[in-house]
């Protein structure tokens, strides 16, 4: 998605394309703040679209045992000092650039985004587990972690949340191990 942002404060310009390579869009001369983000994801949200200032991603608020069928996790204690944080799915693998004061003053000028990563990825195993037989799911949370991403500024937003996400048991390794993603 390309969100242009006239710089005389007129509203902004959303636009979705097919893929990465963009396409070609239709706008009045003039200067133009810009920011673009990959929208092929279901889990992040763009808050804040009508402010090139306060424009973040952020994702989707969850259940702690999101995937785990039948459970409900009302009941489960919380680490000390996250428990006010939204519990969110981690985010999917986001790209997204931010250029200002495009000028635009003819029809076929044009401009060009180099989307950089906004996520690090990492791994969680937990070794030597017994009775893995008899484990249905395992989700795990991290806490206090980024809650969004300020593209325009190429910084994670203040608020602290808990990602949660699964792990998957191996009964060969008696381990259980997942992946992950946050803003970073």
């Amino acid at each position: 998605s390309l969100y242009l942002y006239p710089d005389n404060g007129g509203p902004v310009q959303g636009y979705d394309f097919a893929n990465y390579q963009g396409g070609r869009v239709r706008i009045l001369d003039g200067i133009y703040h810009a920011i673009c983000v990959n929208s092929d994801v279901r889990d992040v949200v763009a808050l804040n679209i009508n402010n090139y200032h306060t424009f973040e991603i952020t994702t989707k608020d969850i259940d702690m045992l999101y995937g785990q069928y039948g459970v409900l996790s009302k009941s489960i204690p919380r680490t000390s000092g996250a428990e006010n944080e939204r519990i969110v799915a981690v985010p999917e693998y986001m790209w997204s650039h931010s250029v200002t004061d495009i000028v635009i003053d003819d029809i076929s000028k044009s401009f060009t985004m180099s989307p950089i990563p906004n996520v690090i990825s990492g791994i969680v195993t937990i070794n030597q587990v017994e009775n893995l037989q008899w484990i249905k799911g395992v989700t795990a949370t991290l806490s206090s972690m980024a809650g969004g991403y300020q593209p325009q500024f190429e910084s994670l937003t203040e608020e602290r949340v808990t990602l949660a996400f699964n792990l998957s048991p191996s009964l060969q390794d008696g381990n259980v191990r997942g992946e992950f993603t946050t803003f970073g």
